[in-house]
């Protein structure tokens, strides 16, 4: 389950980077989310992995 929700947020963050490189995110904290895809996704997967994925 812990895995699936940080991959979630994972694909929330790939969102607002797709909007940063747009030129219409909102937030002024947009970009620092959108640097959060990877870690996020990596830790994701390593909790899938642990949990036998």
């Amino acid at each position: 389950m812990f895995a699936y929700n940080l991959f979630r947020l994972a694909a929330i963050c790939q969102g607002i980077a797709g909007r940063v490189r747009d030129g219409t995110a909102a937030s002024a904290h947009a970009k620092t989310m959108a640097a959060q895809v990877e870690p996020l996704a990596a830790g994701a997967w390593a909790f899938a992995k642990k949990a036998g994925a």
